[in-house]
């Protein structure tokens, strides 16, 4: 599954030292549910809550620039028949952010297994 969106303010600040906060605010400002639902959970439900995120990678690549981001989030998981049932769970995943340079329309996808830097 991947999300189509723009990153306008992320295109603008590209090539200063304003870039990677930028993006960071902007990832941040989707939530965890959208961010995270480009890559799916990790065994539960995505909770409603803030996505913390840092950038991990960054390379400019012929008409795009490729961002590797990490994601820290919360899912809630249920039926463990436990006594807390359901159960916040911290959790973490990676997201592959490619930027067209052109247009600012930025494609969300979950990077290929061999390439994760977790």
């Amino acid at each position: 599954m991947s999300i189509k969106l723009r990153l306008s303010q992320a295109l603008a600040a590209w090539g200063t030292a304003a870039f990677e906060p930028t993006l960071k605010g902007e990832l941040e400002q989707l939530g965890a549910p959208r961010l995270v639902g480009a890559v799916g959970a990790g065994g539960g439900i995505v909770a409603e809550s803030r996505a913390t995120v840092r950038v991990l990678h960054c390379t400019e690549s012929g008409s795009q620039i490729e961002v590797r981001a990490g994601v820290f989030h919360e899912e809630i998981v249920a039926g463990c028949s436990c006594g807390d049932d359901p159960v916040p769970l911290s959790t973490y995943a990676e997201v592959q952010v490619c930027i067209d340079k052109k247009t600012a329309e930025a494609t969300f996808q979950s990077p290929p297994p061999e390439e994760k830097m977790a």
